[in-house]
């Protein structure tokens, strides 16, 4: 190997830490712009180095073909934005999502290096559910929560693109990204001895549950229903003698929704609170407000079905193509309220295409991951096949836009992912390589 090769190689190697140098000058762009940009140009500098270090981008993965497509409508996505304002931090949000994803899978190439990558990722995400919750918008929408609620510290707000502070239903939607991995370490079977593992499922065991009682305070009525999908997914996973039991339930929850109607049951979920009655039409907290948005959504994603409205764009672009919506929604809306939509209308159908190619990879990497013979990995698959459902669950009928701060979470969630399939030997003698 010479010299030059060698230098590459080094320098591929601090990929994760450049990753992590660079996360908050993405994360908020528009603080020092310049620093932005110097962050951009060492991430480029680090994968040009993989690339001529070892010959390739990097790992190889399932999920690589989605990644290429995705990669291919962000520029479509910012191009289409008539707001730069608003497409310039999900870009960058993207960027480092990315960013992360690459990280993960380069780094994480042995199961020792899998289980650091996870641990981090536990970290990660408990650590964004932290700063959200000491820095969000407690409001209280039952009145009975009012005395937990108003004891919750609000230690720092103003952070750009959420000035008031963190919304609730972001921050449930990030605690369901870290949850269902935190209930799988019940599961896990480490390289430790005994005792630490027993410590490390009883400490995963008291943060889920102190968690789930952070997610039950943030009133997220479509968070609950994620919650609830990732329990009947993992219960399908880990107990398949229960397997007739569910799908009898199943049958009789149709039967219930048929006999009920989806839009009463739907409505009776999404009940405006007292907290949602001043203005019953324009809240998107109820069934109203959210089909207003959904309407006006698909007719973008009609009149823009190649490219999207753009990146980030939606909030302002739907008062502009229909000044009526303003009459109904305040400037305030942040996106679609689903998160299927709201990828099509910032990259599109293609862009759309490539998500839910991404994402079904992923889950179906945990899912295998997941089965009894699934090995020392087995909770992990569980736990990412639990996150994956929770999330887009809640995802159908609130959302974490793409390029959104919390998405880094996911991000390092599919980067997992992809590590797990080459580590646990399901990439057909693949393997992921080291830096």
């Amino acid at each position: 190997m010479n010299v030059f090769r060698r230098g590459a190689v080094r320098i591929a190697g601090l990929e994760p830490v450049v990753v992590a140098l660079a996360a908050p000058f993405l994360l908020f762009p528009t603080l020092r712009p310049a620093s932005t940009l110097a962050a951009c140009a060492a991430l480029v500098v680090v994968w040009l180095a993989r690339w001529a270090g070892h010959g390739r981008p990097g790992a190889r993965t399932p999920l690589d073909v989605a990644l290429l497509l995705l990669a291919v409508m962000i520029p479509v996505g910012v191009w289409a934005s008539a707001f730069p304002d608003l497409t310039i931090p999900k870009l960058t949000g993207l960027l480092l999502g990315l960013a992360v994803f690459r990280a993960t899978v380069n780094a994480a190439g042995s199961p020792r290096r899998l289980w650091t990558a996870s641990l981090i990722f536990l970290a990660l995400g408990l650590g964004l559910v932290a700063v959200g919750t000491i820095s969000a918008d407690w409001f209280v929408k039952w009145p009975a929560l009012e005395p937990i609620l108003s004891r919750i510290p609000h230690l720092f707000g103003g952070l750009p693109g959420a000035e008031e502070g963190i919304h609730l239903n972001e921050l449930a939607g990030t605690i369901l990204l870290v949850l269902p991995v935190l209930v799988s370490l019940v599961w896990v079977r480490g390289p430790w001895r005994a005792r630490a593992r027993v410590l490390l499922q009883a400490l995963g065991l008291s943060l889920a549950a102190a968690t789930a009682a952070l997610l039950f305070l943030t009133q997220s009525r479509s968070a609950w229903i994620g919650a609830g999908a990732a329990a009947a997914v993992m219960a399908w996973l880990l107990w398949p003698r229960l397997h007739r039991l569910m799908v009898i339930g199943v049958v009789v929850l149709v039967l219930i929704l048929l006999y009920v109607g989806p839009q009463e049951l739907f409505g009776s979920v999404f009940t405006a609170s007292s907290f949602e009655q001043t203005n019953r039409l324009t809240s998107t907290q109820n069934l109203e407000g959210r089909m207003v948005v959904y309407d006006h959504a698909l007719r973008i994603i009609g009149e823009f079905p190649v490219t999207g409205v753009g990146l980030g764009a939606f909030r302002e672009a739907a008062f502009v193509l229909y000044p009526g919506f303003s009459q109904l929604h305040s400037p305030q809306i942040a996106h679609a309220h689903n998160v299927f939509f709201q990828a099509a209308l910032d990259l599109g159908i293609p862009g759309l295409v490539a998500y839910l190619a991404l994402v079904g990879t992923a889950l179906w990497i945990g899912w295998r991951a997941a089965r009894p013979d699934g090995g020392e990995f087995r909770w992990l698959g569980l736990g990412i096949a639990g996150s994956l459902v929770a999330f887009h669950a809640y995802g159908l009928t609130d959302a974490v836009a793409l390029g959104a701060k919390p998405g880094v979470a996911l991000w390092m969630l599919l980067g997992l992912s992809a590590a797990l399939w080459a580590v646990a030997g399901q990439g057909a003698g693949q393997t992921a390589e080291t830096p």
